[in-house]
C-alpha cells in the first residue's frame, strides 16, 4: 500500500484540528492502514471481474472497530447514524472513510468536549 507513513504536512494539520498528539496520530494511522489492508484482503477475488480496491474503512470494518476494538458503541442504530454522519466521498456521505475524517471523528468521540459530542449526535440525522 502506498504512503506507509503519514506526511508531515497532513500530520501537522490534523494535530491542529484534533485533540490528538503527533504520536497518537501516527499510531492511529498505523491502525487505519492495518484495517484497510485487512478489509481489502477479505474481499473475495474473481478472475473475471475483480472488485475495485477501496482506499478507506468500509462500513463493516467501521462497525467492528467501534464495537469490538474501541468498545464505544453497541447499538446498531447509533452505529448507522455515526457512519452516516462522518464525511466520506465527494458528497460527504458516500464510500469508504479515509484517514483524515477517521481521525477527526475519533477525536470528537474519544476526546471531544460535551458540546462537540452533542454536535456530532445532532449532525447524525441521515
Amino acid at each position: 500500500m502506498p504512503h506507509r507513513k503519514l506526511k508531515e504536512k497532513s500530520l501537522d494539520a490534523l494535530q491542529k484540528s484534533t485533540n490528538f498528539s503527533k504520536h497518537e496520530l501516527e499510531a492511529l494511522y498505523g491502525m487505519y492502514r492495518r484495517l484497510v489492508a485487512a478489509a481489502q484482503a477479505a474481499v473475495p477475488t474473481s478472475a473475471i471481474d475483480p472488485p475495485p480496491k477501496t482506499e478507506g474503512i468500509d462500513q463493516s470494518t467501521f462497525r467492528s472497530v467501534m464495537h469490538s476494538t474501541l468498545g464505544l458503541v453497541t447499538e446498531e442504530a447509533v452505529l448507522e447514524r455515526l457512519w452516516v454522519s462522518w464525511e466520506r466521498g465527494a458528497a460527504g456521505g458516500e464510500g469508504a472513510l479515509r484517514f483524515d475524517p477517521w481521525a477527526r471523528g475519533l477525536s470528537v468521540l474519544l476526546r471531544g468536549s460535551p458540546e462537540e459530542r452533542r454536535r456530532l449526535c445532532f449532525n447524525a440525522d441521515g
